[in-house]
């Protein structure tokens, strides 16, 4: 290697350091891994004990050799888009994709791989793949998804995130009978006029406990905002949900006698998505709340 060749190396493994990016390159004939260049990013091995670690699959037919490397490389919850690369890289095409990758016995990284095959008489012969570590990009990604999707305090889900899977289920069975329920609490402003907001945080606590531990893990529990709850009952009947919503006001689940209003509202064959269906269930609560610790169906 003469000194031009050295310094392009040297500076390549500075960048590659740097940007947290690995680079490697598989023989498909041979089925070897023929170097990986910046390992110790990724996997915290170098890359000549990760050849040294891999090279017992190379001899294997080639449906055992993509299990033993899918099984040595990633997660197994990962192991559909790790096939679908493999196909891709065979069809001749390239591939982008997100998995978590590991080496043999190291821990887990979240991580960005883009493959792309080297062909020769329209056949791939090898694959070149470029690793980038997004362990960091994920976590923060995670962060953001639980404040859109998690209520920081109840734990609930978010009317965005009920929404969101409302459309969803509604959109995938379209014949499966559900029950929307808009839940509101009684003079529950007295209790933070009274007692303070502390006070009145224990009570949306106390009530979101008692949901999560009534209604089904298939039902979607969400706090709509404020004193305001929801929750979309999957595959169930209106009777049914009429019975779980009897139980649900029978029941104290605070100290301070805060009671509760339901709306209810049966899916009709026009109701396809959240807004359709909700929009029904609230005007029924609004019913209920003349009354008040009581329920009302729309009709």
């Amino acid at each position: 290697m003469n000194c031009a060749d050295r310094e392009y190396r040297e500076r390549m493994q500075i960048a590659l350091r740097a940007a947290e990016i690995c680079i490697f390159e598989v023989d498909l004939t041979e089925q070897r891994y023929t170097f990986f260049e910046n390992s110790e990013c990724i996997f915290h091995k170098s890359g000549e004990q990760i050849l040294r670690e891999i090279e017992c699959y190379a001899s294997l037919p080639q449906e055992e050799y993509q299990k033993g490397v899918t099984e040595y490389f990633s997660h197994p919850g990962d192991k559909a888009v790790v096939d679908k690369a493999f196909e891709a890289i065979g069809n001749g095409h390239s591939y982008t994709y997100e998995a978590r990758m590991k080496a043999g016995d190291q821990e887990y990284t979240w991580c960005r791989l883009n493959v792309a095959p080297v062909m020769e008489n329209d056949v791939p012969v090898k694959m070149v793949g470029i690793i980038s570590n997004i362990q960091l990009t994920r976590e923060k990604m995670d962060s953001l998804k639980t404040a859109v999707y998690q209520d920081p305090y109840t734990k609930l889900l978010t009317k965005t995130r009920l929404k969101e899977l409302t459309d969803l289920v509604l959109g995938e069975k379209p014949f499966a009978p559900c029950v929307m329920l808009a839940i509101d609490l009684d003079h529950f402003k007295s209790v933070n006029d009274t007692y303070g907001h502390t006070t009145g945080d224990e009570v949306l606590f106390s009530v979101a406990a008692h949901l999560k531990s009534l209604f089904r893990k298939t039902d979607i529990v969400s706090r709509f905002g404020g004193d305001e709850f929801a929750v979309l009952m999957v595959d169930c009947e209106l009777e049914a949900a009429e019975k779980k919503v009897r139980q649900f006001l029978s029941e104290k689940d605070n100290a301070y006698g805060v009671t509760k209003s339901v709306g209810i509202a049966a899916r009709k064959s026009e109701d396809m998505d959240f807004e359709s269906l909700f929009r029904k269930a609230d005007k029924a609560l609004y019913l209920a709340k003349r009354t008040r610790n009581t329920y009302h169906i729309f009709e």
